[in-house]
């Protein structure tokens, strides 16, 4: 759940999740690899098997980036163009192979993410810190998708992991006063995987207006709170079946 001062974005949903949904999870290790990809057919299926044109961005690529937020990570791949309305919190849009940003779905966990205002995502307020992994398929995806799928899907997949749990600790601060805290830790316990990331990410921003203007100066509020917070439990029955639930 992404919540600020200024917009609430619910980037995911509390339900029962199984296995033969489109963000399902295979327990053998072949399918726990970054190369297998969801999104291209709704099913799990090897990269080099995938027809389309599909890009992975794992944890270790995001993490090496150093881009600051996820559009700055969307823009340097091919076929993508980002539009952004300013700073931490502005609007942004994105298109796939020059069609309107509208024609692209947005997925969080096989979930759709809409804005109720803007009937887009609001990718904007989706910290870097809460991603796992990121899926992108290029191309028509209306077949599987629907009338919306025209540019092209991508997908973000919540911090998870399998194996021993282990933490995940994050400060950083920079200017206009901004700052950005992240901790979560994920892992698996005999049968049952479980992860949870929490942040919390603010700026002073600057004004939009100029105080030395002969024109009345409106000290409006320009900054940025970014809470975020997310979970996720899974228990496994055997090698091919998972009850879980997500926030």
């Amino acid at each position: 759940m992404y919540l600020t001062h200024q917009k609430t974005t619910i980037a995911g949903v509390i339900g029962l999740l199984f296995s033969s949904q489109v963000y399902a999870t295979d327990t053998s290790t072949s399918a726990q690899t970054d190369e297998v990809v969801v999104t291209a057919t709704r099913t799990l299926q090897p990269k080099d098997r995938i027809i389309g044109d599909v890009t992975i961005i794992d944890r270790k690529e995001i993490e090496s980036a150093g881009a600051s937020s996820i559009m700055d990570l969307l823009q340097r791949q091919s076929g993508i163009e980002m539009n952004n309305n300013g700073g931490l919190g502005k609007t942004a849009s994105i298109r796939i192979r020059g069609a309107n940003d509208n024609n692209t779905i947005i997925l969080i966990d096989g979930v759709r993410a809409n804005s109720a205002t803007l009937g887009t995502t609001s990718i904007q307020h989706i910290p870097l810190s809460q991603i796992e992994k990121i899926e992108i398929f290029r191309g028509a995806a209306s077949s599987l998708y629907g009338s919306e799928g025209i540019g092209g899907v991508i997908q973000i997949f919540t911090r998870h992991s399998i194996g021993a749990p282990t933490l995940n600790v994050s400060v950083k601060a920079g200017s206009y006063n901004t700052q950005d805290v992240t901790a979560g830790m994920s892992g698996s316990i005999d049968q049952t995987d479980v992860s949870i990331q929490a942040g919390y990410t603010r700026s002073d921003g600057f004004s939009a207006t100029n105080k030395k203007s002969i024109y009345a100066f409106s000290p409006d509020r320009d900054g940025y709170d970014n809470k975020n917070l997310s979970a996720k439990i899974a228990q496994h029955f055997g090698q091919n079946h998972e009850l879980g639930a997500t926030l």
